[in-house]
C-alpha cells in the first residue's frame, strides 16, 4: 500500500529524445522532450552543439523530480543512448537506472508478443496527426541547418519531438490501467 501511495505522488512524464543518428558513439543528442499528464512540456535543446549542457540539465531535472518516465522503446534506445553520451562528458546519469521507467513498447509486446510496431504506427492507430510532416531521419540534416543559422529548422525538430512525446503520453493514458 505504501509503495502504491509513493508511486501516486511521483509525477509521470512521457519522454523522448532526438539525435543526429542511431549510434551513440558517433551521434549526438540534440533534444530531450518531456510532457506530464497535465500537458506541461519541458524541452532541452542543444544550442550550437552543446550536448553536454542538455545532458547536465536533464540530469538535474531527474535528480530534483525523480519522475516516472514513460517511453516508447526507450529502454532499448533512448536511455542507453543518453547514458553512453553522458559517459563521454563524465556525467553521471546512473539515476536513469534508479528511477522508474515504463516502456510502452515492452508492454505492448507483453500483450501481443509478435508485435513489431513503430511509434508512427501507434500515432495512426490512435487516429492522431502530426503537427509537422517530418520523420526522425530528417533530424540530422535539420540540426545542421539550425547550426548554420536556420531557426526554422530548430522549430521543426522541436515540433517533431513534441509530436512523439504527445503520442507516447496518449498511449500511456490509454494503457495505464493495464500496467501494474
Amino acid at each position: 500500500m505504501k509503495e502504491k501511495q509513493e508511486k501516486m505522488k511521483k509525477k509521470v512524464y512521457a519522454f523522448d529524445i532526438e539525435t543526429t543518428g542511431l549510434d551513440p558513439f558517433n551521434s549526438k543528442v540534440v533534444a530531450i522532450g518531456l510532457k506530464d499528464e497535465k500537458g506541461n512540456e519541458i524541452i532541452f535543446f542543444a544550442e550550437n552543439y552543446d550536448e553536454k549542457e542538455i545532458l547536465e540539465n536533464f540530469k538535474e531535472f531527474l535528480k530534483k523530480n525523480k519522475p516516472i518516465l514513460i517511453t516508447f522503446n526507450g529502454k532499448k534506445y533512448d536511455i542507453p543512448f543518453l547514458i553512453i553520451r553522458a559517459i563521454k562528458y563524465n556525467i553521471d546519469l546512473s539515476i536513469l537506472q534508479k528511477i522508474e521507467v515504463i516502456d510502452l513498447y515492452e508492454k505492448i509486446k507483453e500483450i501481443y508478443p509478435d508485435a513489431k510496431i513503430k511509434l508512427s504506427q501507434i500515432r495512426e492507430f490512435l487516429g492522431m496527426h502530426r503537427l509537422i510532416d517530418i520523420t526522425g531521419r530528417s533530424i540530422p540534416e535539420l540540426y545542421e541547418d539550425y547550426v548554420k543559422g536556420n531557426e526554422d529548422a530548430k522549430e521543426k525538430i522541436i515540433m517533431h519531438l513534441k509530436d512523439d512525446v504527445k503520442v507516447t503520453l496518449e498511449l500511456w493514458k490509454r494503457m495505464k490501467k493495464l500496467i501494474k
